[in-house]
């Protein structure tokens, strides 16, 4: 005979485009960001002791933006502080970059290139300094924000980085 597991139903709150949700950082200190289109989370440069207003929020500038994991959206770890439209920037993803594990060869991917699987081949110096298309983790990103204002590298960043002795030479300019 075989069982099944019945899942309770839990009153998970979910996230939504415009929410603003508090990053725990450094021991009680927090940061900030903001719900975009899914997966996509616009980072905050600001670290707090105290909460800070929405309005004080949207002004900074952007530390980053990358995709989150879809349980980003659900759960109790980053709470809601509030709620704000998107400006208009943060309603799309940014371009960000790709380089493909088996050739190195490198890429943009963005949603202007839709009719291209989202991608075009790019030199390094027009990815140079592009976000790289992965999905993060929540404690990922703690870490990376952690690190940022620890002036540490963070070892998911350097993870990441272009492998510049895979980029085929048309691709080095």
């Amino acid at each position: 005979m075989r069982s099944f597991a019945i899942r309770q139903k839990t009153n998970i709150k979910r996230l939504n485009p415009g929410d603003i949700v508090e990053v725990p950082i450094l021991n009680g200190k927090y940061s900030y960001a903001q719900v975009g289109p899914s997966p996509l989370f616009v980072f905050f440069d600001g670290v707090f002791e105290q909460r800070p207003s929405a309005e004080a929020i949207l002004p900074l500038n952007i530390l980053f933006k990358l995709w989150l994991h879809k349980d980003a959206l659900r759960g109790d770890r980053w709470k809601k502080l509030s709620s704000a439209d998107l400006s208009p920037e943060n309603m799309v993803a940014p371009p960000m970059r790709k380089q493909d594990v088996v050739s190195g060869r490198l890429f943009i991917h963005h949603s202007d290139y839709a009719d291209s699987n989202y991608e075009k081949p790019a030199t390094l110096s027009e990815i140079e300094n592009l976000e790289t298309a992965a999905v993060w983790d929540i404690p990922q990103v703690e870490q990376r924000i952690e690190d940022h204002y620890l002036g540490k590298p963070n070892k998911w960043e350097e993870a990441l980085k272009i492998k510049l002795e895979r980029v085929p030479i048309d691709q080095l300019k």
